[in-house]
């Protein structure tokens, strides 16, 4: 039998809180809810910039400014789908976390989808 170290996905899981370095959980402010829902509804980037866009994303947080053992702040969030994301159609679409130098050669950095993303939010709200 072959174990896999992530949980079967039959419902969506909720996050509603964040780890604190001390190990202890802190509740997200309603900003950060609200952003992380605005991030959302901008659908996968992946699938954006491959031209299908409005895939239903998770939120992948980067680890390009985070240390080891350490998530990336909630204000650092990049939509991909459950594809782009943990690679359940490896390896015929790359995920960063599957086929991480695929991916970035295909789709760009997690620091370029972060722009991408930040700016698209603000053009979003400007609307």
């Amino acid at each position: 039998m072959i174990r896999s170290s992530m949980p079967p996905r039959s419902a969506p899981i909720k996050r509603a809180t964040t780890i604190r370095a001390s190990g202890k959980r802190k509740a997200r402010s309603k900003a950060t809810k609200a952003y992380m829902s605005r991030v959302a509804e901008l659908g996968c980037i992946a699938c954006l910039i491959a031209g299908t866009p409005g895939t239903p994303p998770e939120l992948h947080h980067p680890r390009h400014n985070a240390g080891a053992g350490q998530k990336a702040p909630d204000s650092d969030v990049i939509p991909l789908c459950h594809a782009h994301h943990r690679g359940t159609r490896h390896p015929k679409v790359p995920s960063i976390h599957l086929d991480r130098l695929k991916f970035i050669e295909t789709f760009g950095s997690e620091a370029e989808l972060l722009a991408i993303v930040r700016h698209a939010i603000t053009i979003k709200g400007e609307q």
